[in-house]
């Protein structure tokens, strides 16, 4: 699972470049992901040893999930965006849309693996 959180972060992070390079607006808001995805990929390193395990996997679900609520800000553009409609700034709706996909994914992911962990550990505690 570490794994995981350091390919999203890294994910995160490349984003930012990506879009802030390829818009040609040269928007500094276009390299918000970039401290999510570091700090995600981060909490993923530190999660990689045994004892910081389910911390760092909490803090990377954390960071994943303001990612997550600050994408949702751009969620309007998003909608008018994929229907066809002018936004202001697309390169900004079609990045929050992404960075929105990825920690969500993310998230979902997180959860399913701590529910089985816990599962697991309740079913190796005897009664």
């Amino acid at each position: 699972m570490p794994n995981i959180a350091i390919f999203t972060g890294a994910l995160l992070a490349l984003l930012g470049p990506i879009f802030y390079l390829g818009s040609g607006t040269g928007s500094l808001t276009a390299l918000i992901p970039v401290p999510i995805g570091l700090l995600i990929a981060g909490s993923g390193a530190a999660a990689k040893h045994p004892a910081r395990l389910k911390a760092g996997m909490h803090a990377a679900a954390m960071f994943a999930l303001l990612g997550l609520l600050g994408s949702l800000m751009g969620a309007r553009n998003w909608f008018a965006f994929l229907n066809g409609a002018d936004v202001a700034r697309p390169a900004a709706a079609i990045l929050q849309f992404l960075m929105f996909v990825i920690t969500l994914v993310f998230l979902g992911i997180c959860v399913r693996w701590f529910i089985a962990n816990r599962r697991a550990k309740n079913a190796e505690t005897p009664a």
